[in-house]
C-alpha cells in the first residue's frame, strides 16, 4: 500500500513534520486492524475497546 498526501504551502511548511508523523503511525494502526480483521473476521480488540470508550464518551455529552 501507498499513501501520497499533499498539504497545502502554508501548513505544510509549519506543521508538516508533525502531520507526517502522525500519519505514519495512523497508517500503521490502520494496516495492523485490516490484517486483523482479514485474519479473524471481527475487530481488533483495540478497535473494539476504542469505540465501546466512544460511545460512553458520546452518552455522557448528549446527555
Amino acid at each position: 500500500m501507498q499513501l501520497r498526501m499533499e498539504m497545502a504551502p502554508l501548513p505544510g511548511f509549519f506543521m508538516g513534520w508533525m502531520i507526517r508523523s502522525k500519519m505514519s503511525k495512523n497508517v500503521g494502526d490502520l494496516m495492523e486492524d485490516l490484517k486483523y480483521f482479514a485474519e479473524m473476521g471481527k475487530p481488533h480488540p483495540k478497535k473494539t475497546k476504542s469505540l465501546q470508550q466512544w460511545q460512553k464518551y458520546k452518552a455522557k455529552k448528549a446527555a
